[in-house]
């Protein structure tokens, strides 16, 4: 799987390939109508804490695709990020997760799916302090900043008095996992390697 997902395939392969690589697809079998349960009977006087948070950022999200202006599709997203709030009420909802559903759903327009998938890169994939009080992240700007300070020091001499910049650009690529700062191509090609190497590619 890990080979073919490295050629150049159609986009309605990566979804079987992702399901399975990522371990979307086990944990769906296992916990089959989780999803729809979490959304559709979740008790009504227990709201999501965050539902305001994610409810003011379906509009910042990506506002000029097409596929976000149909209310169907914002109900989708909104859906999603409510969903894993309630899962993991430790991280909830973080901004950057509205980016990242985003992209999965513009990708494989299936609800269901997308969840699992997210569960698991945010889960198991990423290390589990990532999003936690957004330690992970933190450290990760520190790293790719030293690194660039190392291996490209003619550049940084020029970025001299725009750290506050450069260190605001480096936590959006991360808290999005690169996904609200690239072209879509580009997120595929870094995400097919996410999934086949680990949280190491980030920095990469």
């Amino acid at each position: 799987l890990k080979n073919l997902l490295q050629r150049k395939n159609p986009d309605k392969y990566r979804l079987q390939f992702w399901l399975s690589l990522t371990g979307a697809r086990r944990e769906k079998q296992l916990h089959k109508e989780y999803y729809y349960k979490i959304i559709y009977q979740y008790p009504e006087y227990i709201p999501s804490k965050c539902e305001a948070i994610i409810t003011a950022d379906l509009k910042r999200t990506f506002p000029n695709d097409e596929y976000f202006k149909k209310p169907e599709n914002k109900k989708k997203l909104k859906n999603i990020l409510i969903a894993y709030s309630r899962r993991n009420s430790r991280i909830g909802y973080c901004q950057g997760f509205n980016f990242i559903v985003a992209r999965l759903l513009r990708l494989f327009n299936t609800e269901e799916d997308v969840f699992w998938i997210f569960v698991q890169i945010i889960e198991n994939i990423l290390p589990c302090e990532y999003y936690s009080e957004l330690l992970g992240i933190m450290t990760d700007c520190s790293l790719c900043l030293e690194i660039l300070k190392e291996t490209n020091k003619k550049i940084m001499k020029k970025l001299e008095g725009l750290e506050v910049v450069l260190n605001n650009l480096l936590y959006k690529w991360f808290i999005s996992l690169f996904v609200e700062n690239t072209s879509f191509d580009t997120f595929l090609n870094i995400w097919d390697a996410l999934i086949i190497d680990g949280d190491i590619v980030l920095l990469r």
